[in-house]
């Protein structure tokens, strides 16, 4: 939740995850996509990127690492 407003995202929305410096973005769009700070997840890194290879197909976390 952020200023009042929360983010509800289902599981066949996502396009893809991606990893980038600094944060994973989760695609939901060509051009849309929700950032996830590491700072925001410190010390659960792994179990992030467990939980969305858990939850998505292989291609869309192809590379996906903690």
């Amino acid at each position: 939740e952020q200023a009042g407003v929360t983010g509800e995202l289902k599981w066949d929305q996502i396009w893809k995850v991606v990893r980038i410096p600094n944060m994973y973005i989760i695609k939901v769009g060509p051009t849309n996509g929700y950032l996830v700070p590491f700072r925001s997840i410190e010390g659960r890194k792994q179990e992030f990127v467990d939980f969305c290879k858990r939850n998505l197909p292989p291609k869309k976390t192809k590379g996906l690492k903690a």
